[in-house]
């Protein structure tokens, strides 16, 4: 009899004995609840920044690489003296093919032509002496609507094809004269390499945009 009382209370035992022993479980508290999504937020942050990032360099590269063909369309024009450099207009600079199709949209007499960055490009005749570039030898071709943190990067992009370059606030094509001394990135001929600290005072605005403006001479 009592071998029987020992052999059904044994499991008995072991039950208590694994209950006794085993983690306690539970939920997941508030507090480990928002830690959680604060972390999925920051992440999710950095991403969406490193992707707007990622999207403007790539709109700026556009940008940059079409300055070189737009200035070889129109300057090409000029040396063979089908047109006058100094009369040079964005219309005018349309006619001569100078732009990518697909940024060019006109109405009527006017042209108006895109950049990836979400300004407008302006082509116009210069008609003043600025550095080694002479009147009625050059001509502009401005970018309006730079943002102020791509006002650097662009003016140096733009500066190994042009031969002057200096920003300035403009938004609508005007006829050029020489530029004030604060906004000039790079003089027609001058070798004094582009500073950090020209850029910067050059680039300095309040505004949100600014215009960069490159001086293509013959």
């Amino acid at each position: 009899m009592t071998l029987d009382v020992v052999t059904a209370s044994a499991p008995l035992a072991r039950s208590k004995h694994r209950r006794a022993g085993a983690r306690p479980q539970r939920g997941v508290t508030l507090l480990e609840l928002l830690i959680g999504v604060g972390v999925i937020i920051v992440v999710m942050v950095i991403v969406l920044m490193g992707m707007r990032n990622l999207n403007a360099q790539m709109d700026r590269s556009a940008l940059l690489r079409q300055a070189p063909q737009i200035r070889a369309n129109v300057a090409g024009f000029g040396k063979t003296g089908a047109v006058n450099l100094a009369e040079v207009t964005t219309a005018r600079a349309h006619g001569l093919s100078a732009f990518p199709l697909g940024s060019v949209t006109v109405a009527g007499d006017a042209v108006t032509v895109k950049h990836e960055l979400g300004g407008q490009i302006f082509v116009a005749g210069f008609n003043d002496d600025f550095g080694a570039a002479k009147k009625g030898e050059a001509f502009t071709l401005s970018y309006t609507g730079i943002p102020t943190s791509q006002c650097a990067s662009v003016a140096r992009g733009l500066a190994l094809v042009a031969d002057g370059i200096w920003v300035g606030e403009e938004t609508a094509e005007i006829r050029h004269t020489k530029p004030a001394d604060n906004k000039v990135v790079k003089v027609p001929g001058s070798a004094e390499p582009i500073g950090v600290g020209k850029l910067v005072d050059a680039c300095k605005t309040e505004s949100a945009v600014v215009t960069v403006h490159a001086l293509m001479a013959n």
